[in-house]
């Protein structure tokens, strides 16, 4: 193997993470194959070997990326309302901009929940066993919804992952029906935004009455 510079390296590293998502979001982590992620970034399996030693570090390697954008996204979205109404407003802003701008990740994190967490959970207990737990209070706000619940912003007779799961299925169908929209209903780009804009308010106006305590 010819030595490398650091810019190299780093174009290298980057290709591998851009081939290993789009190979796990299609075939997810048991289909993915690290011979079909070397052809997907145009190098060899054992320099995909060199910076990678096995599928789980790499597929680790692609969840803690898009964790670190999650975080970057829920950061500038500003999501630490003290109200119900702002709360679910930047929560499904930030949601549909990661799932909307990163179909990848949006298959990953579905397949994921699919499966019971059962590939992260894998990864990431053997090598912290609070590190799962911590992972999942940050993508579902967990903390953020249960503060809420108790200056009775939101219903508590809800289970706080359940309130997530309910914005993260509204947001879901929501990127269905945008595909639908785009490429069926041949939407120009102002109509399309004119729709996501609506669809929008529509589930936060659900969510606002459905959350509300009693």
């Amino acid at each position: 193997m010819l030595k490398e510079t650091k810019k190299n390296k780093i174009e290298t590293k980057k290709k591998i993470m851009e081939a290993a998502y789009k190979e796990f979001a299609e075939r997810g982590f048991d289909g993915a194959r690290m011979q079909k992620i070397a052809e997907r970034a145009k190098i060899n399996k054992a320099m995909l070997h060199y910076y990678f030693k096995d599928k789980e570090t790499l597929y680790e390697t692609v969840m803690e990326y898009f964790h670190n954008l999650f975080d970057q996204i829920i950061a500038e979205k500003n999501v630490d309302a003290k109200d119900r109404i702002t709360f679910l407003r930047q929560t499904v802003n930030a949601y549909y901009e990661i799932f909307f701008e990163y179909p990848e990740f949006k298959k990953i994190f579905m397949q994921e929940i699919a499966s019971g967490l059962k590939t992260m959970k894998k990864i990431f207990l053997k090598q912290n066993p609070k590190e799962i737990k911590n992972i999942m209070e940050k993508f579902f706000l967990l903390n953020k919804i249960r503060e809420l619940q108790k200056s009775q912003e939101i219903r508590n007779d809800i289970e706080e992952e359940h309130v997530m799961l309910s914005i993260i299925g509204l947001i879901e169908s929501t990127l269905m029906q945008t595909t639908i929209a785009k490429q069926i209903l041949d939407f120009n780009e102002k109509e399309l935004n004119e729709f996501i804009e609506k669809r929008k308010n529509t589930i936060i106006k659900i969510l606002d009455k459905g959350l509300a305590p009693s």
